[in-house]
């Protein structure tokens, strides 16, 4: 009889054990999923938040070249009105000259018909009558007849010098008013092109500003984000932390004699800031260390410690992963996995083989990646990796 409720006993105490081994297994899941999930939107949100960064750079630098442009076509408007200014001026002392050529040729034009008019008044007997009645002599005749003509002739040759002077002037004036005419059409022309340009920054200041508030928007939801994110990582840790103290012990992760002959584990990539292998990108950030596997798959992969699996899946660009919480916020990362041997829940002595080696998720070749949490931040794995003969 006591057997029998010994055995009864156990036997509730073993399914209180799977119970609540399965209930903090699917606690831990759902949470971890929930993280995950956080942090996938996150991502997606961080690369539009760097894509709008970039389309805001590029609007600017625009800004700043259409702007040095329209300094530039303000210097030329400023040199156009300095040129049609002068060519005013020009224009304006042309018509001075042209104004005072005219008034000479008027001048002369009526001091040579007033001559005429005396010489000719009362007809045409009254001044010759006179020359001829006043000359002492027929030479005195003639020198008289001669001087009134030359006074003739050189009246007339005084109005046809003022009518070129005058020509050439009103010529001058029309080539200057030409030139002028020439500048404005450029100044319009450059105007026309800086009033362009305004449009195109005023156009681009306006998609800059739009952009902005979408930066900024998506900014506070990327801060909400990181708080839900910050919120399920403690609550992560605060599970971690039931499971119990790392013990410090430490087991190697990969085996040499695992190895096919002829090849053995070489660390190809540590951890921090490195050049992205698929796309080249520098400063990428690097999780883990990856140990190659010589290109070869299915070699066997030991959990660092005893613990608890706390995740055995597919992890995004981690591929098939496992992670073994080790008590004291500490668990590790074992990815690229071809295949899983454990699942959430299991407790996993240090040593236990936990996957098998291969080529899943981000990868360019099959490794292992190997990772290390504290307090569910990635820290150096290099005092934690061990490689066994």
């Amino acid at each position: 009889m006591k057997c029998k409720k010994l055995v009864s006993i156990m036997l509730i105490l073993t399914l209180v054990m799977v119970s609540s081994s399965t209930a903090y297994a699917d606690e831990m899941t759902d949470k971890q999923n929930q993280y995950d999930a956080v942090q996938n939107r996150l991502n997606g949100a961080k690369k539009q938040y760097d894509s709008l960064g970039d389309e805001v750079e590029a609007g600017e630098k625009e800004i700043r070249t259409t702007d040095s442009s329209i300094q530039g076509l303000n210097s030329e408007i400023e040199n156009m009105n300095s040129k049609i200014e002068a060519e005013q001026d020009k224009i304006n002392s042309a018509t001075d000259k042209l104004n005072k050529a005219i008034e000479d040729y008027n001048e002369q034009d009526e001091r040579m018909k007033k001559r005429i008019c005396a010489i000719y008044k009362n007809g045409t007997s009254y001044g010759y009558l006179e020359v001829i009645l006043d000359s002492t002599s027929f030479s005195d005749f003639m020198s008289r007849t001669d001087i009134m003509q030359r006074i003739l002739d050189y009246d007339v040759d005084m109005l046809k010098e003022m009518k070129q002077k005058r020509e050439a002037i009103d010529k001058e004036k029309a080539e200057l008013e030409q030139s002028k005419a020439e500048l404005l059409a450029q100044k319009n022309t450059i105007e026309s092109k800086k009033n362009q340009l305004e449009q195109q920054k005023a156009e681009r200041k306006t998609l800059v500003a739009k952009v902005s508030r979408q930066m900024n928007q998506l900014k506070s939801y990327m801060d909400q984000e990181e708080a839900t994110a910050k919120k399920l990582q403690n609550e992560i840790k605060a599970l971690q932390s039931n499971t119990g103290n790392y013990d410090g012990s430490k087991y190697a992760i990969l085996k040499r004699s695992d190895y096919p002959k002829g090849t053995s584990p070489v660390i190809t990539s540590g951890f921090g800031y490195r050049i992205d292998p698929i796309t080249g990108e520098k400063g990428a950030y690097h999780s883990g260390i990856d140990i190659g596997t010589g290109r070869t798959t299915n070699i066997p992969v030991y959990a660092m410690a005893s613990g608890k699996v706390i995740l055995a899946k597919w992890y995004g660009g981690y591929g098939n992963a496992v992670v073994v919480d080790h008590g004291g916020g500490l668990s590790t990362l074992y990815a690229h996995n071809n295949k899983l041997l454990v699942k959430v829940g299991d407790t996993v002595s240090g040593g236990q083989k936990i996957a098998l080696s291969g080529a899943t998720g981000r990868v360019t070749g099959p490794h292992v990646h190997f990772g290390v949490m504290k307090n569910g931040e990635y820290i150096n794995p290099s005092p934690y990796l061990l490689i066994g003969n």
